[in-house]
């Protein structure tokens, strides 16, 4: 074999090297992963539907030692609990001791608390009050100051005749049907965008009824593409804190 024969072989050997190495970095793509995963993609969808539709109800007791009348009906003590953007869905009392006046509880915006009846003093008294936010994004309760007054708006939180304590506030979170029907009633398109979905990918959310399914919101599948499926072990809850368990389905394709 010729000398320039060995230097054409070399060439052509190094060339189809170099090929099939370009081949396999255009066509198989090491090391690259798909832009959109449909791990990924479930984990915005999750993420996305427990943000836009949870809500949280809290629940706060209220000790009340003593609500003394005064002669003047005017500056007879009262309590009064409020806070922008929060409503009272239930006031419940029950009582620590036979000796005590009779109480009238009102609850919506605010929690009112007054000692009524021929009985002059109101005490041991434990309320417990429910209450939820009213505006999607409420900011935490803050209740206005001061919470015992009178009809002359004085500030009788350190007044031996209104003698309380607020205990410790409980949250319980949850699905809120209402928001769940907001959902519902959003344009699928308009979902997307707001949840920053890929357009060319689709999904679909489901709620599970005793009798099937109840579609929340989304597109249909179509053809033999792929379906993956997460399921959300979850619970809803209405005004009063009851929660109920629940199951969603978050579908992509």
């Amino acid at each position: 074999m010729k000398q320039g024969d060995v230097h054409i072989d070399w060439a052509i050997s190094m060339g189809l090297f170099l090929i099939g190495i370009t081949m396999i970095i255009v066509f198989l793509k090491p090391g690259v992963q798909p832009l959109h995963q449909e791990e990924q993609l479930l984990n915005l969808l999750e993420r996305q539907f427990i943000y836009d539709s949870s809500w949280t109800i809290k629940k706060l007791p209220l000790y009340l030692t003593t609500i003394t009348q005064e002669s003047n009906a005017d500056k007879t003590p009262k309590i009064i609990l409020k806070s922008n953007d929060w409503t009272f869905s239930t006031c419940e009392q029950q009582t620590t001791s036979t000796s005590q006046g009779t109480l009238a509880i009102n609850c919506g915006t605010t929690a009112t608390i007054t000692c009524t009846g021929t009985t002059l003093t109101c005490k041991n008294y434990v309320i417990n009050l429910t209450y939820y936010p009213t505006e999607e994004q409420s900011e935490e309760p803050d209740f206005t100051r001061p919470i015992c007054t009178n009809n002359d708006n004085e500030d009788l939180d350190e007044n031996t005749n209104c003698d309380y304590t607020l205990g410790a506030t409980e949250d319980y979170k949850g699905i809120s049907v209402e928001k769940l029907q907001t959902l519902k009633d959003l344009d699928y398109a308009q979902l997307k965008q707001q949840w920053n979905y890929p357009e060319e990918r689709s999904f679909a959310l489901y709620k599970t009824l005793p009798t099937g399914e109840e579609k929340i919101n989304g597109g249909d599948p179509f053809g033999t593409r792929n379906t993956y499926v997460r399921e959300i072990k979850y619970w809803t809850i209405d005004e009063v804190g009851e929660r109920t368990p629940a199951t969603f389905s978050i579908r992509i394709w």
